[in-house]
């Protein structure tokens, strides 16, 4: 029961001070009259009041799961030095966890409130092929030798996903599995084919879970602001294209590290900036300000992700540290990511629900971070003594730019206002 696990617990007067520290936000009404509703600014008159009792009784209902499993759109391409023709999905970052999270998660949720997209029976049709034999394995690896292994990851594939398979597999699968398929489940833009979608009303709480591999560009060669991103295997279509239209793109043209490798269609149709998904967040939350989010992002530099967290002309133009938002991150903005704090922080969101829902979002996170730095105490020395060598640097050296960072993995949330609660997320 995500609402009794929701909120840490945290005193009223808290909640207050902050919702007096900052100006009425001026992205949309509904936020503007949420706020309000607070004690900030003019009271609500009466047809107010009760325009916003209808946006909250819509953020009412059942809890829905998002697990999203990406990858790098190169391994459905030729490689780029011409060695491989075709795909190689031997290798997947995400849908080992898909299954893991899935066969944990699900039974919370139900089927029917859980949607999968990940490249499940695409991987395994691959992987049946290449693991054939092995001609078949060196025609579309590149390496006969590479055959047992091919059949070991198969049986791997098959078991840890057997729970999902059993279920009838990804509810978008194949080239399905884009930036623009996940913002429409969580914009509740039901398609043509009618796949399942979180409803746009009638839910209460949304727990997004996404891997993947991310990174970041600087919007344009000379700014210092950067665009965060993860990366998916296939690319949105050229009616899609327009969803970029919020994002300072260009700026990856400078910095792509294979200008000649040719992907049919411009690279950004294969990235899901975490702008796009911060527009989906904000339009979901209009609809429904009290739909509390629990935003999972395994991924490199995903600490990006959380950027509307917590900068404060997000703060002060959106209202955002108001928003019922749990944002978890497994790296700092320019970090590699360790790959494992999924497994960790789904294992112990399992056995928080199993017990009966009496601990907090906060505190599984903090269970889960005590497990992670428990299991990597090298590397979690090795970043304190270079953020304490970092601060021993004279002001003004090194401009402060994070881009040179050498620390690895740092995981981190930011926790926004459950309004119900009145407590933080």
């Amino acid at each position: 029961n995500l609402r009794v696990l929701g909120p840490c617990r945290m005193a009223e007067r808290v909640f207050k001070e902050s919702v007096t520290e900052w100006p009425n936000p001026r992205c949309c009404r509904t936020h503007a009259l949420d706020f309000r509703s607070h004690g900030r600014g003019p009271p609500l008159d009466a047809s107010e009041a009760e325009e916003l009792a209808q946006l909250h009784a819509a953020s009412q209902g059942d809890s829905w799961l998002v697990l999203v499993g990406g990858e790098h759109g190169g391994i459905m391409r030729d490689s780029a030095d011409g060695s491989r023709p075709g795909p190689y999905l031997a290798g997947h970052c995400s849908l080992h966890w898909m299954g893991i999270a899935y066969a944990r998660l699900v039974k919370f949720f139900g089927r029917s409130r859980t949607i999968v997209v990940a490249q499940l029976a695409e991987t395994l049709d691959w992987l049946r092929a290449a693991s054939a034999n092995e001609q078949e394995a060196a025609r579309m690896t590149g390496r006969s030798s590479l055959l047992p292994m091919l059949r070991q990851k198969l049986a791997d594939t098959e078991a840890v996903c057997a729970d999902l398979l059993a279920a009838g597999g990804a509810d978008y699968d194949g080239p399905e599995v884009n930036c623009a398929t996940v913002l429409r489940v969580l914009r509740g833009e039901s398609s043509e084919k009618g796949a399942r979608v979180v409803p746009q009303q009638g839910v209460r709480s949304v727990v997004l879970v996404m891997v993947s591999h991310g990174h970041a560009h600087r919007a344009t060669p000379s700014a210092r602001h950067h665009e965060w991103y993860m990366h998916f295997p296939h690319p949105v279509q050229a009616e899609d294209d327009h969803l970029y239209d919020v994002v300072s793109h260009t700026g990856f043209d400078t910095v792509d590290p294979h200008p000649n490798w040719d992907w049919g269609a411009p690279k950004r149709r294969w990235k899901l900036y975490s702008q796009m998904l911060f527009q989906a967040h904000h339009e979901v939350l209009q609809r429904t300000p009290r739909r509390r989010l629990v935003l999972f992002h395994q991924f490199c530099l995903s600490g990006g992700a959380a950027e509307f967290m917590r900068q404060s002309v997000y703060h002060t133009y959106f209202g955002t540290h108001l928003w019922p938002v749990l944002a978890i991150t497994t790296a700092g903005r320019f970090e590699p990511a360790l790959g494992n704090f999924v497994d960790l922080w789904t294992q112990e969101l399992d056995t928080a629900l199993s017990s009966g829902g009496n601990r907090t979002l906060g505190e599984v996170y903090a269970a889960a971070q005590e497990r992670y730095w428990d299991a990597n105490p090298g590397l979690r020395s090795l970043n304190a003594e270079i953020a304490e060598e970092r601060a021993k640097r004279p002001h003004g050296e090194d401009s402060g730019d994070e881009e040179s960072s050498m620390t690895v993995g740092t995981v981190g949330s930011e926790a926004g206002f459950d309004g119900i609660e009145k407590q933080s997320m």
